[in-house]
């Protein structure tokens, strides 16, 4: 059960802050005006709500498990931030509070945290009736009839507006497997996306799903998709494109060894200070971790380049049976030939409440 606790205004001085987390934060900012004003304890995490003292909120997001995989969500989220930013997809802005490093909302000092800006507008589930899972590409219900991957019903719902396939393209090259829209926000000002919460990042092969589907879509001359969905499908190749291209293998795995120095995951051994055989122990997990994750990385990549050769090729199939079937019976039936394959392009008129 969700407790929320109003916490008074907590100010607390003398910190040094880290190069990285004053980068963040920007010029003109003072730690000691900082003040806690929410907190929520879920089952896995504290999530604190911070004010600065040019009045905007931050978000501290904690695991409360003190364990070596629960630490380590801290690294993903900061990777997957980091590719959302510099490949220019819509995301939250986000850096670590390392271990040992005392900051406002940090309930444990010695093990890391993620800070978060908030990104503006509301989440989907607030919005719009979509089903929860309209853009997650795991099924986590063994019961479910729905599949893993880029099946229809994503292509259908991230063709409705042209940040979705962007999101997508990236959830799909890291391995996020939590695409709810609980996680997915919405600025009807500026009629924008905003990515949040990829702590579930860089677990699971996508691209390798995502391929096979393709494959399946190639071969089935049945299948075919609207022009919506042929426009939002070359956005989401062209995105995957350009990961590619700005970023290496090596390139990641320097950015997440660079991003675990960053953390200082100290907490979990710290409780064994009198046992070297057990603090080397769990040296030797941590490492482990990171080759996983390593090879994790290695696979997705090698993956998603297969996967944006495959999608070449089914973007120019589909487009070859549209203008077939454009060709053949546009003076028969315009009106309806319109409808049949979706005439509301992207970066026209965009509706994204396609079931309310």
């Amino acid at each position: 059960m969700v407790r929320t606790i109003l916490f008074s205004a907590i100010f607390i001085c003398n910190i040094l802050i880290s190069g990285n987390v004053s980068d963040f934060f920007g010029p003109g900012f003072d730690v000691s005006k900082l003040k806690v004003v929410d907190c929520i304890t879920t089952p896995k995490s504290f999530i604190s709500f911070v004010t600065d003292n040019k009045k905007q909120i931050l978000i501290i997001k904690q695991d409360r498990s003190p364990s070596c995989s629960a630490q380590f969500k801290v690294i993903r989220e900061m990777l997957a931030s980091y590719l959302a930013s510099v490949n220019n997809i819509k995301a939250h802005n986000t850096t670590i509070l390392p271990g040992k490093f005392e900051f406002p909302g940090k309930v444990y000092k010695e093990r890391p945290a993620t800070v978060h800006k908030v990104v503006p507008g509301y989440p989907m589930y607030k919005l719009c009736n979509w089903p929860s899972k309209a853009l997650q590409q795991e099924c986590k219900s063994h019961h479910s009839k729905r599949q893993d991957g880029l099946q229809d019903t994503i292509i259908y719902y991230m063709s409705l507006h042209p940040d979705l396939p962007a999101i997508i393209a990236l959830d799909t090259f890291i391995g996020n497997v939590d695409r709810s829209i609980t996680n997915l926000f919405y600025d009807d000002q500026k009629d924008r996306f905003f990515a949040i919460d990829m702590e579930k990042s860089f677990k699971k092969n996508l691209c390798e799903i995502a391929c096979a589907i393709i494959k399946n879509k190639l071969c089935n001359n049945e299948a075919m998709i609207t022009l919506q969905e042929l426009y939002g499908l070359t956005i989401y190749r062209n995105t995957l494109q350009g990961l590619i291209e700005h970023n290496s293998i090596r390139h990641l795995h320097v950015l997440l060894e660079k991003f675990t120095r960053q953390a200082k995951l100290t907490g979990f051994s710290q409780q064994n200070n009198r046992q070297p055989g057990r603090v080397r122990k769990l040296a030797s997990k941590l490492t482990q971790y990171i080759q996983m994750y390593k090879r994790t990385i290695w696979a997705s990549y090698k993956s998603a380049e297969k996967l944006v050769i495959l999608l070449d090729q089914f973007i120019k199939q589909q487009t070859l049976k549209i203008h077939e079937k454009l060709f053949l019976h546009y003076h028969d039936d315009p009106i309806t030939l319109t409808s049949e394959f979706g005439g509301n392009q992207m970066g026209t008129s965009h509706t994204i409440c396609p079931t309310c």
